[in-house]
């Protein structure tokens, strides 16, 4: 799957016409940042000596939540992964639509955390995938995911700060997942032997500004709606 294919595919499901999308512009905007940034990322990692494919990176950040279409709770990553597979995508790229919320747990522990049930667990076993064993990829899209807000890329802290605002509370699944994805940031920082923002400048991902303005356009005041930890 290129860039363009995957840009189909979350345009389609990422659309106006799902009725409980409430914010889908905000969403898209969300899928594109995550996107640009880990291609980003992965180029600067590679260039540091690191085997990843920024192209892949890219790829899956585009796809990685199609399953807000289908779920808007926890459960969006398990309904990605077939969403995306039932659209052709392969399972090597469609598993980041889970990896990015079990963010290394097993599948038991997944389960545990309701982020899928025992015979997905068993189904995605079958088809070789070991949600602990997340590539390269999984872990730079998984890390930037809750790393973007409105186009931007921002500190864990400000995104810390947002969702609590936001939500009001964070779970303890969210709570692990932010905590594994301040230990990626610190690995991938070792190797680049400096800050992940560096390679943003301002905070600039480089986004196309029709992207921007069209998010800005259709916003309702509630920011970030579809920015989230997880």
């Amino acid at each position: 799957m290129d860039i363009q294919h995957a840009t189909r595919l979350m345009e389609r499901c990422i659309s106006p016409s799902v009725q409980h999308l409430q914010h889908p512009a905000a969403l898209r905007l969300h899928c594109r940042s995550v996107s640009y940034a880990a291609q980003a990322i992965a180029e600067a990692l590679a260039t540091s000596g690191m085997t990843i494919d920024a192209d892949r990176a890219a790829v899956m950040g585009m796809i990685h939540d199609v399953g807000r279409s289908t779920a808007g709770n926890a459960r969006h990553g398990i309904e990605g992964y077939w969403l995306a597979r039932e659209a052709g995508v392969s399972s090597d790229i469609a598993r980041v639509c889970v990896t990015h919320m079990t963010m290394g747990r097993t599948a038991k522990e997944a389960v545990v955390a309701g982020l899928l049930n025992a015979e997905e667990a068993r189904r995605l076993a079958e088809a070789g995938i070991i949600l602990e064993d997340m590539n390269l990829e999984e872990q730079v899209v998984g890390m930037v995911d809750s790393r973007v807000l409105g186009g931007r890329f921002v500190s864990l802290e400000e995104r810390i700060g947002e969702l609590e605002k936001r939500k009001g509370w964070l779970s303890t699944a969210a709570r692990y997942n932010l905590d594994r994805i301040a230990e990626l940031a610190t690995s991938f920082e070792q190797v680049l032997g400096g800050s992940l923002a560096q390679l943003f400048p301002k905070g600039d991902l480089g986004l196309p500004s029709s992207h921007l303005s069209t998010w800005r356009r259709r916003r309702t005041g509630q920011a970030g709606a579809h920015d989230r930890g997880g």
